[in-house]
């Protein structure tokens, strides 16, 4: 739901308050896609941070020593 609400405000934003048209002309259209591309990736790797900041989230023990961060798996 989130993905189709941002798909909406994009295309809400680049047809209404953006001059992307007025400043690139011809390429307006693989700055928008590369602009979309962009923010994209960006909430993809937000996600897998909390995703990453998930996954070490577990039962809290004052006396268990802390985790050391590798990458291997445990």
């Amino acid at each position: 739901m989130l993905w189709e609400l941002l798909g909406h405000l994009l295309v809400w934003y680049f047809s209404t308050l953006s001059q992307i048209g007025t400043v690139y002309g011809s390429l307006t259209t693989a700055i928008a896609v590369l602009l979309s591309l962009e923010l994209a990736a960006a909430l993809l790797l937000l996600g897998a941070q909390g995703d990453s900041e998930y996954e070490r989230f577990g039962p809290v023990d004052a006396a268990a020593p802390a985790r050391p961060l590798t990458t291997e798996p445990p």
